[in-house]
């Protein structure tokens, strides 16, 4: 039957066509599309086609019926058991077929994408990249069904940010978070809707692999061409300090913690992160400027900003010339802010004579030397 189908669709015999799927359930329909994409009966792209091209939008069975066939090639994307060449066709088709529907059906596809990715049900990434255009085909809607309970209806725009709100709020998969964060920059967003995005995948950082992270500060520096640069920045720079601080107090005697992380593995990961940083910043030189400024901020406080990790990244952006100097500044004035604090510390009465004269040094002096120290080892 599905053969009948494709060749009806070659020929250009709509009305046949359209009558020959209309004798048929949906769910028979589904069952040919499985045969072909799941069974590895045939190419399941040509049958597609035929099928869309066999049911108008104008009438309830045709549009019921794409919609079925739509969401279960969704499913199909999901499992992960497609070829990577049957599966980018069977992607680039749906997307050409997108705009075509109403307001609820792009609803009820975007809920399917947000129910996936919370639940961790996707094998496969490539279906994701639906994910943006079905977004944008929403946005443009002048009013959205709500899905579920709700009721109502929403404005487009408003409704896309309600599907942000609620992934930005939920927890993902690890395994999703890269290629969300890849998604994301083909997705139209207010800077209010970037902020919150950006800041989700930064929260997202401290439930990936060691080795996923590089990969991943990738995605935010690409996704922070849109905007929230030195959000970005604040953000990575914060990520790997307390990276070595955690590193550091599990490699002390008196850690009750388990080692999770060797320095030599951070140190290799850093240096990753590092480079794709100062790549960025050699192609976008308003993301240094941004970096500056983030270090100007931080004057009042040189120990949070003395991490190995910070100082290697201030020394790596420094060999740009045009940050040379007021890096190198910083850091001269940062490391000498440091000395006198200690300094002051050592000639004060009233730490000397507590008994909590030791806690200090270890707090301001451990802070700034080994910090130094370890960027060498």
């Amino acid at each position: 039957m599905d053969e009948k189908i494709i060749r009806l669709s070659e020929e250009n015999n709509n009305a046949s066509l359209t009558q020959a799927l209309s004798s048929l359930k949906n769910q028979k329909v589904i069952d040919l599309l499985d045969a072909r994409a799941v069974e590895g009966r045939g190419n399941p792209v040509p049958y597609l086609q035929a099928i869309f091209k066999g049911s108008p939008t104008n009438t309830k069975s045709g549009l019921e019926r794409r919609t079925v066939v739509f969401k279960r090639a969704i499913e199909i994307l999901n499992d992960g058991d497609l070829s990577s060449k049957i599966a980018t066709d069977i992607v680039g088709f749906l997307m050409m077929e997108l705009e075509a529907f109403p307001g609820k059906t792009l609803s009820e596809l975007a809920d399917m994408f947000v129910n996936a990715i919370k639940s961790g049900s996707l094998r496969n990434s490539k279906s994701l990249e639906l994910f943006p255009k079905v977004l944008s085909a929403v946005s443009v809607k002048d009013s959205v069904p709500m899905t579920g309970d709700c009721g109502g209806e929403m404005a487009g725009q408003e409704y896309k940010r309600h599907l942000l709100n609620t992934l930005c709020s939920s927890r993902w998969d690890p395994q999703c978070a890269i290629h969300l964060a890849a998604i994301f920059r083909d997705i139209p967003m207010t800077p209010d809707e970037l902020r919150f995005v950006i800041e989700k995948i930064i929260r997202a950082m401290k439930d990936l692999e060691i080795q996923e992270l590089p990969p991943l500060v990738y995605q935010l520096l690409l996704l922070s061409t849109k905007g929230h640069k030195q959000l970005v920045l604040e953000g990575v720079t914060s990520f790997f300090s307390k990276l070595d601080k955690t590193c550091d107090l599990e490699g002390t005697d008196d850690s009750s913690e388990v080692e999770t992380i060797s320095k030599e593995q951070l140190r290799h990961m850093e240096g990753t992160v590092i480079l794709h940083v100062t790549f960025a910043v050699k192609q976008d030189q308003e993301l240094g400027k941004e970096f500056v400024k983030y270090l100007k901020t931080c004057q009042t406080t040189p120990g949070s900003i003395l991490t190995p990790f910070n100082i290697a990244l201030g020394l790596s952006i420094a060999q740009i010339h045009r940050f040379e100097e007021t890096i190198f500044e910083f850091l001269k004035s940062a490391v000498l802010r440091s000395f006198k604090d200690e300094e002051r510390r050592k000639q004060s009465k009233w730490v000397r004579g507590t008994k909590i004269t030791g806690c200090f040094k270890s707090l301001f002096g451990l802070m700034f030397f080994s910090s130094i120290i370890s960027l060498f080892i």
